[in-house]
């Protein structure tokens, strides 16, 4: 928590009807409630007393705040932020919206049932116009200008609709609660969550704060832990003691702005640099912790305020989904892969489990069909010591290339507040969209669709750093690399080739250019994925890919004849170039690989094995420290040998010791033939 005197630059320019909180109002524009937004705010309190209610909440109908760098500042001890970060179901900021793929959203917010995903208002929005970040192509500064939409609302993937009705979650009974004494002379306070150091966006060391939120992250499991631990001994209690009330509903708020605070500079980091693949990982995983300890704070605060007002009427149980291998693409009866997906049932400080039932899995789809889809395992026992639920799934038949979703659902018998055992039915959000495909053609049209939902959240346009960094995890997913241990990822320079070829350059995505793009990528990724040793080729860099035409000539120039390198082909999509120096060393040719030149039986391997014409493979190693490719040339059968079929491999072996036939007529000029009509010079090649 900030200090500051009482002495507020900020004028209250928008009132939300709470006369004793003032905000600052940078943009109201458009929307039918007020929105703010700035880039750098302080939400200011002044007023002794005085409450911020909801300064974080994302709706189109109430306010909105999306600022670049937010602080919220306390300026005497008697104010009380109250639920300056929302934390609700149905109509919080945590719940889509109806229909589409509910989901949790990537660096965004847990998507409630029958709809996207409406990603938490963004505390920190580098996009924000005429804010400036560093370019991740070069080390000057570039310039983020977004605009607005027709709802007033900054044109980036914050995703900042979707609800009609802000939640403001009173703590106590009325509209707000006042704090009467400073938070550190209440008996028995912990020490507050937001007087430690503010996380602050460092673009120099990106992994430094993502190793720091993930550490934070690993804390909360302490913090929560205690606030159950705690918030159990105050329902204990015959009295309900006002200041533990005040201080355990002042705790909430401190850990669910700091969540917040945690969530938004993933989003910022996401929104604003290139991420290496580690790090992405990390960010990844760690927004998924993030959702779980919201969804039990969520439990926490409406069980306390239930408890105030003497409601006995819910028990406070959740059923969340801590871990999945979704998004994804599954092929009909193989397994989800390494990652089993993980079911746990969270409940309220007032909650005990008395018997725990299996969990039940049942498949939703986004269109209706009438097909059967049968799961195999259909349940799985709920643990009772840890109160997880393993699923290693498989679909036995696949879904038509429609988009589905999982749902999650037990029974569960529990003494509440009311002190009276009963069962109840608890059921999870949906997991993260999947198409389970019967064969390899259909791999294409599935895992495009299955990009665009992941990349764009139901969102018209997403900031083109934000699609990088997403085309980056399914990249690597695709080409079956560990996560952990990639062999090779897509680099600044191939985002700046594809950014530059297919998107011209525009600081946002769209639908159509997304299309347009994924028609040449998708089928380079389908030819990767599936056709033999061709995976093993682009990890070791012995297909380079990313490269335009005068690339490779600048490349190739000054090499020795026959030195040659395979890229993707710009104009045909799918297909692979081949680049090479010829004979003579004059000139620079360019190879389109034919259909015919390959097949199940003939690997790219055995094709440049045939050709004379390639004799040095340029492999790319890494880049030097001005960005220019670093090369090695290597002898194309050392190169290849492994990555040919094992017909070729035993004929190169049969010629170890041996020299090949060598042309006799290289480079002489012959006479006609008798057959020419005209006389004129044959080249060698003619006639060879």
């Amino acid at each position: 928590m900030t200090d500051a005197n009482n002495h507020s630059q900020y004028i209250n320019a928008n009132s939300t009807g709470n006369t004793s909180s003032q905000f600052v109002n940078a943009d109201v524009s458009g929307s039918t409630g007020p929105q703010f937004a700035n880039n750098s705010s302080q939400f200011v309190n002044t007023n002794n007393g005085s409450q911020i209610a909801n300064a974080d909440v994302s709706g189109s109908t109430g306010p909105q705040f999306a600022n670049n760098s937010s602080q919220f500042v306390n300026t005497n001890s008697g104010s009380n932020f109250a639920n300056v970060n929302d934390i609700g179901n149905s109509g919080s900021q945590f719940s889509g919206g109806n229909g589409g793929y509910p989901q949790y959203s990537q660096f965004g917010s847990v998507g409630g049932a029958g709809g996207y995903p409406q990603n938490a208002p963004n505390a920190m929005n580098p996009h924000t116009p005429g804010n400036t970040i560093p370019s991740p192509y070069n080390s000057g500064v570039r310039q983020y200008n977004t605009g607005h939409n027709n709802s007033g609302q900054v044109s980036s993937n914050m995703n900042m609709q979707g609800n009609t009705t802000p939640n403001t979650m009173p703590l106590t009974p009325g509209n707000s609660m006042q704090v009467s004494q400073p938070m550190n002379q209440i008996e028995n306070t912990q020490p507050s969550l937001m007087q430690s150091r503010p996380l602050q966006f460092n673009f120099d060391d990106v992994p430094g704060v993502v190793d720091t939120i993930y550490n934070e992250t690993m804390y909360m499991n302490q913090v929560m832990q205690e606030l159950i631990r705690d918030q159990s001994s105050l329902f204990n209690n015959a009295y309900l003691d006002q200041n533990l009330i005040q201080n355990l509903s002042l705790r909430h708020n401190e850990v669910s702005m700091r969540l917040q605070e945690m969530m938004g500079v993933l989003r910022m980091i996401n929104q604003s640099v290139i991420v290496d693949i580690h790090p992405l990982h990390t960010m990844f995983y760690t927004h998924r912790d993030i959702v779980m300890h919201i969804k039990q704070l969520e439990l926490l605060v409406y069980e306390l305020k239930a408890k105030i007002s003497n409601d006995f009427s819910q028990n406070f149980c959740a059923l969340i989904i801590t871990r999945e291998p979704f998004p994804e693409i599954i092929t009909k009866s193989q397994k989800l892969g390494n990652e089993v997906l993980i079911v746990k049932l969270i409940t309220g400080a007032s909650v005990n489990v008395q018997q725990c039932f299996p969990v039940n899995v049942r498949m939703i789809r986004s269109t209706t069909s009438n097909a059967k889809q049968p799961i195999f395992p259909t349940e799985a026992p709920l643990d009772p010591l840890t109160n997880e639920a393993r699923f290693p799934l498989r679909f036995k038949e696949g879904t038509r290339k429609s988009v589905v979703n999982l749902v999650f659902s037990t029974q569960v018998r529990v003494i509440g507040m009311s002190r009276i055992e009963e069962t109840i039915v608890v059921e999870s959000t949906p997991t993260s969209p999947f198409i389970v495909i019967t064969n390899e053609n259909q791999w294409q049209v599935s895992e495009e669709e299955i990009l665009k939902i992941d990349a764009f959240q139901n969102n018209v346009t997403l900031p083109w750093i934000s699609f990088c960094n997403t085309l980056q995890r399914h990249f690597i997913r695709v080409t079956r690399q560990d996560t952990d241990k990639p062999f090779r990822t897509l680099t600044v320079t191939d985002f700046s080739y594809i950014h530059r070829r297919f998107f011209d350059l525009q600081e946002s995505v769209i639908h159509s250019t997304f299309e347009k793009f994924f028609k040449w990528f998708g089928k380079i990724l389908s030819n990767i994925r599936y056709t033999r040793y061709l995976n093993k080729l682009w990890q070791n860099g012995l297909v380079y890919g990313f490269m335009s035409r005068r690339g490779t000539e600048e490349a190739l120039n000054g090499r020795d004849p026959g030195t040659f390198i395979i890229r993707f082909s710009e104009r045909y999509e799918g297909r692979f170039a081949i680049a090479y120096v010829n004979a003579l060393g004059d000139k620079i040719l360019h190879y389109l690989i034919k259909d015919n030149d390959t097949s199940k039986k003939r690997t790219l391997g055995d094709f440049l094995f045939d050709c004379d014409q390639f004799a040095y493979i340029l492999k790319f190693n890494s880049f030097d420290e001005n960005g220019n490719y670093v090369f090695t040339a290597q002898n194309k059968k050392d190169a290849f040998r492994q990555y040919c079929s094992p017909s070729k491999q035993k004929e190169m072996e049969d010629d170890v010791g041996y020299d090949p036939l060598e042309n006799p007529w290289a480079g002489i000029t012959l006479p006609p033939s008798q057959g020419d009509t005209k006389r004129r010079k044959r080249t060698a090649d003619e006639i060879y």
